[in-house]
Order: structure tokens, then sequence, then C-alpha cells
């Protein structure tokens, strides 16, 4: 081998090894790029003024010793369906100005072995709702303050949005999160239809999808924060709940999906950690702008909010008896 031929190929070497020890940096060239469009596409949320909506979440934590987080005694089951087989699903329509929503949140008892479909409306700044075994078909309550009766806050029904934009914020800011190497745009046949880019869980990008994912989970908290629909001490404790305690499982998928508008049409998620926690979350988003149909007429006549505060007064004294 002459010593041009020796040195071309030690140069080839030598750039070969440099790219492995400094971990392929050209690997994924397009991770930014792909970030960028699902940061562009969240900031895009501002533009959206009605859309359908239909979601699940199943949340299943093992807190490892942390402080179980305050729940409100009227939803005091909720953490227990949101861990059931089937999770929490919401299905609906949403109006922003002015605020009018829809939906049917479905909940599972396990222990009951039933589902149960909570009808919600809020329209003219009042919040319906129909509690299953409290309420007869098409029977509501009419909700015009807060739950917890020891809060000064005066009751807005634009709350139910509130909690909607917290969900919103946290597969965007765990992508927003990760390193750009781990992001990556699924192929489509079709060009001009719906940008799907994700990030599949490795053994190679677990710990680092790990700290992404605790961000994210953070971005939501302090979302909810931000909000006023939680305060310091309860965002201190959620914050506990980020996955740090554990180790992130390979297998997960964090994916949004930009449709053609440039709109945020669907965020899933789906995590697994050691301890056995496990998160899953799929929102969609369709009529963006669209106006969408609506379908549950006001009630002629709503039982008052008194009366819902009897049934939590007799629920609170039974459980004491217990």
């Amino acid at each position: 081998m002459t010593i041009t031929r020796w040195l071309t190929a030690a140069s080839v070497i030598t750039v070969a090894a440099a790219a492995l020890f400094t971990g392929c940096t050209n690997e994924n060239p397009d991770g930014d790029k792909w970030k960028s469009a699902v940061a562009a596409a969240y900031d895009k949320n501002g533009e959206i003024s009605n859309y359908a909506l239909e979601a699940k979440m199943k949340v299943k934590w093992n807190s490892d010793g942390a402080q179980q987080p305050p729940v409100s005694p009227i939803f005091a089951g909720a953490a227990a369906m949101l861990a059931s087989e089937e999770g929490l699903s919401w299905k609906g329509a949403a109006y922003t100005d002015p605020l009018r929503v829809e939906a049917d949140i479905a909940l599972r008892d396990d222990a009951a072995k039933q589902t149960y479909n909570v009808p919600l409306l809020i329209q003219d700044n009042k919040l319906y709702v129909s509690i299953p075994m409290l309420n007869k078909e098409n029977e509501y309550f009419l909700v015009d303050k807060p739950l917890d009766l020891k809060s000064s806050v005066p009751f807005d029904p634009a709350v139910v949005m509130g909690w909607q934009k917290a969900l919103d914020t946290l597969v965007p800011s765990i992508i927003s999160a990760a390193d750009a190497r781990w992001v990556r745009q699924s192929a489509s046949e079709d060009e001009q239809g719906p940008n799907r880019i994700e990030i599949a869980v490795t053994d190679e990008n677990a710990d680092d999808i790990a700290d992404a994912f605790a961000a994210g989970w953070s971005a939501a908290i302090g979302k909810l924060q931000e909000l006023k629909l939680i305060g310091n001490d309860t965002a201190t404790q959620w914050t506990q709940y980020n996955g740090k305690s554990a180790k992130l499982l390979p297998g997960g998928t964090v994916a949004v999906t930009i449709d053609s508008d440039g709109f945020i049409a669907e965020q899933s998620l789906d995590v697994t950690f050691t301890n056995e926690s496990h998160v899953q979350l799929t929102i969609l988003k369709t009529e963006v702008n669209r106006q969408p149909q609506m379908t549950k007429p006001v009630p002629d006549q709503a039982l008052p909010f008194s009366d819902l505060l009897k049934f939590i007064a007799a629920d609170r004294a039974a459980a004491k008896q217990q």
C-alpha cells in the first residue's frame, strides 16, 4: 500500500470512528425541523375557535412513597377510574367565544363492572352536569359555585377548558424537551395527508425520553398553576408523579399528528415504567374552525347546586361512619 492510499484509508477510518464516538450526530438531521413543526402547531392553538374532540386517558401511578395528591370529594373515585381497564374518555365539541361546550364523559368502575356516562354542557356561562345515580335521564344539576366550598375563587365554567389546555400541553412539551436525534417523521403514503411526528422509546434512548417526560409533566402541571386551577401545594405534590422514581421501559411512543392546516389533529402518549406505572393519552381534534354541530339542548329546568351539596354532605357523613 502506498503512503497516499494508506493516508486516505486512515482518514476514512478516523472520520468513521469520530462519528461513532460523537453519537452519530448526522444520524437524524431533520430532528430539529420536526421539533420546530410541533412547536409551531402547538402555537396555533390560539387560532382555534371551535372544534370537535374525542379523547381517552388511562393513568396508573405507583407512587413509591410519594404523597397522594388531594382529590375533590365529588370526584373521589376519579383516580380509580383513570386506572380502570377502560380509563376515562370524553367526546364532544367546543366553541371558545362565546364559550359553549358539550361532552359525554365515560367513567369505568371496575369494581362494579359498569361504565357511567356523564353528560356535560356549558352555555351562557353556566355549567350543567348530569350525574349517574343522582339524576334521572336528561336531568341536570346547575353548578354555579366551586365544589370546594372553602375556595374564595369565584366559579368559572371555563375551568373545564383549562384542564383540556393542560392536557394539550403534555405531549408537545415532551417532544420539545427530547433530544432531536429521537424525533422522526413517520412514513406516509399520501404526501398531502397528515404529518405524524413521533418518538419511539428504545433501550438506547429510554433515559433521555424519561427526562423529557418529566419536563412535559412539569409543563402540564405548570399550565394548571398558570390558569389558577391548582395551588402551589397541589402542584408540588403532583409534580412528584413525573416518572423519575423509576426507569422508562422501551416500547412506548410519543406522537403528534399535524393536519394540512397546520393544527395538531392528534396527540398520543403510551409509556410504561419499571414500577408498573403506565400513562396512556390520546386526544383527537377534528372539524377545527369548521363549526361542528352541537346536539345537546340547554335544560329548561335544572336542579339547584344546593341539592348537589346535600348529596356531597351525605356521602361525607357515610364515609366517616365506615
